[in-house]
């Protein structure tokens, strides 16, 4: 894992994880990261093989180490983790067992226990969350079949998913974060190779509107951002030129004041997959 310091400019080296793999979910609660799922490769007989962990583990920043969570109930990779209140969400995602999900569930610091909640809709794997207005929303991914431009959100009081306006694009595993109100949602793929997305588009609550922002450098596939001292940081994992997949450890940078991207420090490792979250110490 890699740390950023915006003051001095630098990336460090932090702890590494309990449990090596990749496509997993992150998102900051209480002041620690939280990471849940994935997937791990495994050599069996000379064969590789693959499978959908259910593992979750927190970082604290203030001691550089991590501490193993109890288990989800099923393993699931390409999952869209946020927290609201005290409660990390884990919606849908991809299991080797089961195929693309719809189920969800919730991790209660208080009792440090998990819950099912009801299932979404739609099957959603590779999908992006965000908390929007005090609500858990979730966008997009792709149902086994094809990607999805539908969203919903939770609704709390009833216990129950709502149908959200949809997207303008189609997309998936792509980068989602709120910053000041308004939702981002930047890259990720629309069903084949010649799609790979630059784009990027702004919805507003309270003008139920989207609208498109300044295309990035590059297109980015499963890229993550995180929002830092009024800033929106884009960290591409792979991107995509001439309808090749790379490996980039390029960072990208959005100011909602002058509406322009610029670049930022690059990390120290090509990362196969990013995951990028903000917790304060």
């Amino acid at each position: 894992m890699e740390v950023y310091d915006f003051q001095s400019g630098n990336w460090r080296t932090a702890a590494p994880m309990l449990t090596t793999c990749t496509n997993f979910g992150v998102a900051a609660l209480g002041g620690k990261l939280y990471v849940v799922g994935g997937r791990t490769i495994s050599k069996v007989g000379g064969q590789l093989c693959l499978d959908s962990v259910n593992t979750a583990e927190c970082f604290s920043p203030s001691s550089n180490s991590w501490t193993q969570l109890p288990p989800m109930s099923i393993g699931r990779e390409w999952c869209g983790v946020a927290a609201l209140d005290s409660f990390l969400y884990v919606v849908g995602g991809y299991s080797y067992m089961a195929g693309s999900l719809n189920t969800v569930e919730r991790y209660s610091l208080a009792s440090n226990r998990w819950e099912p909640l009801p299932p979404m809709s739609t099957r959603r794997e590779g999908c992006g969350v965000a908390v929007l207005g005090g609500s858990l929303c979730v966008y997009g991914g792709m149902n086994g079949k094809i990607v999805l431009n539908s969203a919903e959100r939770f609704d709390q009081a009833s216990n129950s998913w709502v149908a959200l306006p949809p997207m303008p694009h189609k997309r998936a595993k792509m980068g989602v974060a709120v910053m000041d109100g308004l939702l981002y949602i930047c890259g990720g793929w629309s069903g084949d190779c010649s799609r790979e997305l630059d784009s990027a588009v702004r919805f507003d609550p309270a003008s139920g509107c989207w609208s498109p922002l300044p295309p990035m450098s590059r297109k980015y596939h499963a890229c993550n951002i995180a929002v830092l001292r009024g800033l929106l940081l884009v960290l591409g994992s792979n991107c995509t030129m001439q309808c090749r997949f790379s490996m980039t450890n390029m960072v990208e940078c959005f100011s909602p004041i002058s509406n322009t991207w610029s670049l930022l420090p690059p990390m120290a490792f090509r990362p196969h997959f990013s995951y990028a979250n903000i917790v304060s110490v």
